[in-house]
């Protein structure tokens, strides 16, 4: 019994390193949004594993739209999100659709995208 654990043990971790996660850079679309009396805001982290998109911020976000186009332009996520630190996580169904290939956040007057590349 004691050789079993480590060999499963070995073997989830090996699984485990199959899945691989993206990182989505986030940029301003709009570049004439005011920084809102000189506070800085935080670009919140995007990863992509499969059909999962976590979306993490240092600071807590409110009332988030995330939008998910596929790469042919098609919406095929739409939701309303409160992302902290530890992270939303959106499960886009690849039922029939394109891969996803942009995520747009809009939140406190911001539009940020991303582009992502599989």
């Amino acid at each position: 019994m004691k050789k079993i654990i480590p060999i499963l043990f070995a073997l989830f971790s090996v699984s485990g390193l199959n899945a691989q996660s993206l990182s989505v850079p986030l940029v301003e679309v709009d570049h004439t949004i005011p920084n809102h009396n000189g506070h800085r805001y935080e670009v919140p982290q995007v990863d992509v594993s499969g059909g999962d998109i976590t979306i993490k911020s240092d600071t807590l976000l409110a009332d988030v739209t995330v939008i998910v186009k596929d790469q042919c332009g098609s919406i095929i996520h739409v939701s309303s999100e409160t992302i902290d630190n530890m992270g939303t996580i959106i499960r886009v169904p690849n039922g029939g659709y394109s891969e996803p290939s942009t995520i747009d956040l809009y939140y406190d007057d911001r539009h940020l995208r991303g582009d992502i590349v599989q």
